[in-house]
């Protein structure tokens, strides 16, 4: 019996290794394919918010410069029927709104006097008369996604207020569109986008572009969930069985009122059809290998290595992310077309990757070039504004030309400055050169950039400075310009601030810890909205009327390339602070060392 069972031990061994390389090759593939989708899915998702985004920024830029057209309709002497039409009371005033929004395709419009008392609104035409505090409430010339009572109820809108003074008079004129279903639908295009405004529609959505979402107990529950929760989850449908990836968004208004979420959703429609596939033809080869295994070991077992071997390879390079490995030819049985498959897989997926990550590129500069075609528009209108009032006061009365000029030409010259810092900024920001790191001196670099603020008058500067710093190997000016920004930052938000009490105090603080050297800057000022804390360090976003927004991200940019971390807070005692730690990379002396 021994013999026997030594002679058959091969015919089993060889078939159950033939259906672990199988079983071991799918699941190489399956983890591949995934790995590959679930960046696929993120991307998507990622894509469709951002869309949303530039959508609604569109939406207000739409309705801005309507609402500019109407101010100049009201400016212009062709316009003195219209208002005298607006400040007269009773029907003929009402209806006013409701043919200027109409003609100008705005969904919302609502004028006010001076007093706040709504003069006509074309959105709810019964306020005329009455006091809407609501929308009365907007801030300036500034976008804000707001919810919209009507006779209806309420919906969401990109709101954006102006004031027009004519004559003696003057008005509030508040204009927008609505962002509902057709809105999302235009935005979506062949994704899938789902909007719910949680006073409005409860648990269903406003707004939704696909017919496919069914059940919808799953999809209410990932938009009404908290913000401490995670904002993707994936969903399965009970009804159809299909699987979704599903990005969230909280849509919030300028005041932070919570007024609904967003969902981007990409279906694993493909994933499962494409594994469907691969796990017929896997189940087929492992059945194949199987039985040639049995059938023929013996004949078989001088070639099984081989084949093996490149099957293994193959996996090795998926798993490794080779898109370059080519496999030899073998004598062209079943393993040897499956390593050629497992090869086409994967110049096949490396193709697709190169192509989003293409995709993703231009998508990059399309939203910096509009960002910057955006922050260009901005000191364009007053410019524009600004030469248009000089001709009609030379046209009109030459003494007047006179005394506006002074005022116009300092108008020009300071937004044209603005356009010169933007241009600057964004050209530092792109090309920003690559450190060159050498031994220095952290508290002189504080020094340095503390000296340029020496004659800031109620300026108190406080240094709190570990007693012996290494020298540590940074880019002396990139790191130097870092603190400078900080600095100069945290001196602007306390000179801007409303403080009863004075001086301003400036705290500069370092610390040596095992791996890094902290630099804490803090100051006395109003601190970081809760708004801002979280985009601080986004390129174009700023605080400042002046701003470009890319100081701080150039800042962020340069500490990263220097492997380090740059964070902000706000302070409990009030004030905020930013702190910077670098790694400790340091030259045999130290900074005691060198003053010595």
């Amino acid at each position: 019996m021994t013999p026997v069972g030594r002679r058959r031990r091969p015919g089993l061994l060889l078939p159950a290794l033939a259906a672990a390389l199988a079983v071991a090759g799918w699941l190489a593939v399956v983890a591949v394919v995934r790995a590959a989708h679930e960046r696929s899915f993120a991307s998507r998702i990622d894509r469709g918010l951002r869309e949303f985004d530039v959508a609604l920024e569109r939406s207000a830029e739409d309705v801005g410069a309507k609402l500019a057209r109407l101010e100049q309709m009201l400016l212009r002497p062709e316009g003195e029927g219209l208002v005298e039409r607006l400040l007269a009371a009773g029907p003929s005033a009402v209806g006013e709104a409701e043919w200027l929004g109409g003609s100008m395709g705005l969904d919302v419009l609502t004028i006010f006097d001076e007093r706040g008392t709504v003069v006509s609104s074309r959105h709810w035409p019964e306020l005329a008369g009455l006091e809407e505090r609501a929308l009365d409430g907007l801030p300036l010339a500034r976008s804000a996604l707001r919810r919209i009572a009507d006779p209806a109820g309420s919906r969401l809108a990109v709101v954006l207020r102006r004031a027009v003074a004519v004559g003696d008079r003057g008005f509030s004129v508040v204009g927008g569109r609505t962002v509902g279903r057709r809105f999302v639908q235009s935005v979506a295009g062949e994704g899938t986008l789902v909007l719910f405004d949680f006073e409005a529609a409860g648990d269903e959505p406003l707004a939704a572009n696909a017919d496919a979402l069914g059940e919808l107990a799953g999809w209410s529950d990932l938009a009404h969930r908290a913000a401490a929760v995670e904002s993707s989850a994936t969903l399965a449908n009970r009804q159809t069985g299909e699987i979704w990836s599903v990005g969230r968004r909280e849509l919030r208004d300028d005041r932070g009122v919570l007024l609904g979420a967003l969902l981007v959703a990409t279906s694993h429609r493909d994933l499962d059809r494409l594994l469907g596939r691969l796990r017929v033809v896997f189940l087929a080869i492992g059945v194949a290998a199987v039985a040639l295994a049995a059938a023929g070991a013996a004949a078989l077992s001088s070639r099984w290595s081989r084949p093996a071997d490149r099957l293994v390879r193959a996996v090795d390079a998926i798993a490794a992310g080779q898109a370059d490995y080519t496999f030899p030819q073998g004598p062209g049985d079943e393993l040897d077309h499956l390593a050629q498959a497992f090869s086409r897989l994967q110049r096949s997926l490396e193709r697709q990757h190169r192509r989003s990550a293409a995709a993703e590129r231009v998508a990059a500069w399309r939203e910096a070039a509009r960002r910057v075609a955006h922050e260009v528009k901005n000191p364009l209108a007053p410019i524009r504004l600004t030469v248009e009032n000089l001709m009609r006061a030379r046209r009109q009365d030459p003494r007047l030309f006179d005394e506006l000029f002074e005022d116009g030409a300092r108008t020009i010259l300071e937004e044209v400055e603005q356009l010169r810092r933007l241009v600057t900024e964004f050209s530092e920001f792109a090309r920003l050169p690559e450190p060159r790191p050498r031994p220095v001196d952290i508290h002189r670099l504080l020094d340095s950039a503390l000296e340029l603020h020496a004659a800031e008058p109620d300026l108190v500067v406080v240094r709190n400075y570990v007693g012996q710093l290494p020298l540590i190997e940074v880019d002396p000016d990139q790191i130097g310009r870092v603190l400078k920004n900080v600095i100069g930052n945290a001196i602007d938000a306390m000179a801007g601030a409303q403080r009863a009490e004075s001086p301003h105090r400036l705290q500069v603080r370092t610390a040596l810890g095992r791996e890094t050297v902290e630099i804490e800057i803090s100051d006395n000022g109003p601190g970081f909205s809760e708004a801002a804390l979280g985009r601080i360090f986004e390129p174009y976003f700023t605080t400042k009327a002046e701003g470009t927004g890319l100081g701080l991200a150039i800042a962020y940019r340069i500490v990263a390339e220097h492997d380090g971390i740059m964070d902000a807070e706000n302070r409990r005692e009030g004030g905020a602070t930013v702190v910077i730690r670098l790694p400790l990379r340091t030259a045999q002396t130290t900074a005691g060392e060198a003053r010595a």
